[in-house]
């Protein structure tokens, strides 16, 4: 017996060390690729992510995880195997556990809605290769008897060994973080906030037509004003009186955002974020994201980032994208402040950047029509939206008129389609 385990212990550390001309494709094209996508994906789960296709081609040929792993850690990949088991399982199929005792399958780890850190795409194209493809349980059922997917013969039973073990582990993680999930009480929410290194964009407006799209849904939004700028016209709170102002200027600010984020018992929260504030916002991101994550809370991330005509606003949003990478989804808001003129996204100095940026994180991109300067000059200094003049909430008899009142309802409805498109990235 003791001769047994020492031999099921030599497999166990042998199995994950496979030379390199032994390698089999698929492992090979997972090596490529994570090497081609290192420098860009700072976070191990998101390294994951990017190589998703190739990182299932090589399961599915039949190699186990410790296999995978031990190559992939040869490679210079930075985590530990409890932590990879974990986080590979999520990526290509979600963690599934075994069919409960009256034959239906137990939900993947995290609920329906899934895990915390995978985009709403994302987790759509787990559904799909869920309803197509095989579950961990039926997979391990098939490499238990005999059959290695895409490769020809069938894997030895220490390999199966290592595989059940791998899935059982997994399992077990998974039940760990759902437990705290449930004993937190909590739901998914999605938490949507600006980003922008300068003033003037029209975040503020973009926020609060957002707001009025958040209220015609079946999904509720508590609303919070982080601008530093106490401005008696045109902020958050002074267009929404229930929003919660919050200090932006100090450093325990974005602790109690989060915290009233995981109490509130909204659908979405939305942090309406001053001018420069990502130098305060970023290295708090990146110090709670990775708690955020372990500990299983479903909070989802959205950046807007708002664009406009000036070069200077698509940079910022860029070098945020740098910083956040794809710890969050992304909208891009088109705000063209004059018509005929076309959205800084679009100029050709920054296409190279821009390119890279859609390719990496493929963000939603949507369009605010300019509006009439005279309407948008008195909503701001009467401190009402474009639901306000729309529905005739306004005592200002200018904001009354017909012509205004058609043309806010014409900029509401143009704008809601918008939001719908990406509807995605906005709900949670």
């Amino acid at each position: 017996m003791r001769l047994q385990s020492c031999i099921s212990l030599w497999h166990s550390a042998t199995a994950m060390c496979i030379s390199q001309h032994e390698r089999p494709p698929e492992l090979v094209a997972l090596v490529d690729a994570l090497t081609l996508r290192r420098s860009v994906f700072q976070l191990k789960a998101r390294l994951l992510k990017a190589v998703r296709s190739e990182l299932q081609a090589a399961k599915e040929s039949g190699l186990t995880w410790r296999v995978i792993w031990g190559t992939l850690r040869d490679e210079g990949y930075p985590g530990g195997y409890q932590q990879f088991c974990k986080a590979a399982s999520r990526v290509i199929e979600g963690v599934r556990l075994p069919t409960a005792s009256n034959g239906e399958n137990l939900p993947p780890c995290g609920g329906k809605r899934g895990s915390s850190t995978e985009s709403p795409r994302e987790r759509s194209e787990q559904r799909e290769h869920g309803e197509k493809g095989e579950t961990g349980m039926a997979s391990t059922e098939r490499r238990g008897n005999g059959e290695a997917g895409s490769r020809s013969g069938s894997e030895s039973p220490e390999r199966v060994a290592i595989a059940t073990d791998e899935d059982l582990q997994a399992e077990r993680l998974c039940g760990e973080e759902r437990g705290l999930t449930a004993a937190l009480e909590l739901k998914p929410k999605r938490v949507v906030f600006p980003i922008a290194g300068k003033g003037g964009v029209g975040k503020t407006t973009v926020m609060a037509t957002l707001a009025e799209w958040y209220a015609s849904t079946a999904y509720t939004a508590d609303l919070f004003d982080m601008d530093p700028d106490n401005k008696a016209e045109g902020c958050f709170k002074a267009l929404f009186p229930k929003a919660h102002k919050l200090p932006a200027l100090e450093s325990w600010t974005y602790d109690k955002l989060l915290g009233i984020s995981l109490e509130s018992s909204a659908d979405v929260i939305l942090a309406d974020l001053g001018a420069a504030q990502g130098h305060r916002m970023i290295p708090w991101f990146r110090d709670f994201y990775k708690v955020m994550q372990d500990s299983g809370l479903d909070l989802r991330w959205t950046a807007l980032g708002v664009v406009d005509a000036d070069i200077a606003s698509a940079r910022s949003v860029i070098e945020w994208g740098g910083e956040l990478q794809t710890t969050v989804d992304y909208v891009i808001v088109h705000n063209h402040s004059q018509d005929g003129v076309a959205s800084s996204w679009e100029n050709p100095k920054l296409e190279p950047d821009v390119t890279a940026f859609r390719e990496t994180f493929s963000p939603v991109e949507i369009r605010m029509d300019a509006r009439r300067p005279d309407l948008q000059r008195m909503m701001r200094t009467m401190n009402v939206t474009l639901g306000d003049v729309g529905d005739r909430k306004t005592n200002v008899p200018e904001l009354r008129a017909p012509d205004m009142t058609l043309r806010a309802r014409t900029y509401r409805f143009r704008a809601f389609s918008q939001f719908t498109e990406a509807r995605k990235v906005l709900l949670p």
